[in-house]
């Protein structure tokens, strides 16, 4: 829970971030967006969308608004929120200043899409449970990975269905959140999964063909805002075990034949 206090604690201090990571990459920001204002009214770009104005506006209002300072967060999350925010929120509106016609708006969608992955991972999931088969759960997870990632899933489930009290939205997320682990880490090769109903327990196996989770990897793979991969967020385990344990499972990580695994445990059952 520490983590999660932390990580809240950071995202609350967004603002603080900005200053803290250099007046130069805020500025930057800042003159992007009025740049691209300024050419939308003037009619040099997005002349043939009507909801470009309206995009750059979210923009602005989604950072602006709605995250006070805090003290209290880390030298190293307030670096990685900074990392992020530059590559992924001020580098694709700074381009669309460059583009034309249909370059503009993905551009400036890819900078929403960046605080939008941070609003979720700030917002405490509520869940409501019911009766989920995560046979069909896991398969459901691995065509939307497999579309998104272009890498294979190799499924090894059970021939009937293996029943658990979850929040299905809540548990396809967190699935969905290890796949991803697994194909930034597995070289694109394919990703194993197998699931088994073994006393009384979900067990759920995602193993990858990269080179495993490293010494330091294995210790904080799931604490927050920890990674390896240059620009994320480190938060996508980190909310997948946050998930698991409020359903009264477990999420360990470790290395296995020559690549890194993540294991899941759920308690079986639909009462």
């Amino acid at each position: 829970m520490l983590g999660y206090v932390l990580f809240f604690v950071a995202v609350a201090a967004l603002p603080v971030v900005w200053r803290l990571s250099g007046q130069r990459a805020a500025e930057r920001y800042r003159r992007a967006l009025e740049r691209l204002d300024a050419e939308v009214r003037s009619g040099k770009i997005g002349a043939d969308d009507a909801s470009l104005p309206a995009g750059i506006r979210t923009v602005r209002q989604r950072l602006a608004t709605g995250w006070m300072p805090v003290r209290g967060a880390s030298p190293e999350i307030l670096s990685r929120l900074a990392q992020f925010l530059q590559t992924a929120v001020v580098k694709p509106l700074v381009q669309a200043l460059h583009a034309r016609g249909r370059g503009v708006r993905p551009r400036i969608q890819q900078a929403l899409d960046a605080i939008e992955d941070i609003e979720f991972y700030a917002e405490k999931p509520e869940l409501e449970r019911a009766s989920v088969d995560v046979v069909e759960a896991v398969q459901g997870v691995a065509r939307e990975f497999q579309k998104a990632f272009k890498v294979e899933v190799k499924l090894d489930l059970p021939g009937g269905p293996v029943p658990c009290r979850a929040d299905l939205a809540a548990l396809q997320d967190a699935v969905y959140m290890i796949l991803a682990n697994g194909g930034r880490h597995g070289g694109g090769e394919p990703i194993e999964v197998s699931l088994r109903n073994a006393g009384g327990e979900a067990r759920l196996v995602v193993r990858d063909s990269g080179e495993g989770f490293s010494d330091e990897a294995l210790g904080r793979a799931t604490e927050p805002f920890f990674s390896t991969v240059a620009g994320a967020l480190g938060l996508g385990l980190t909310h997948a075990r946050y998930v698991v344990q409020t359903h009264g499972g477990t999420l360990e990580v470790r290395n296995r034949g020559g690549g890194g695994e993540v294991v899941v445990g759920l308690p079986v059952g639909e009462g």
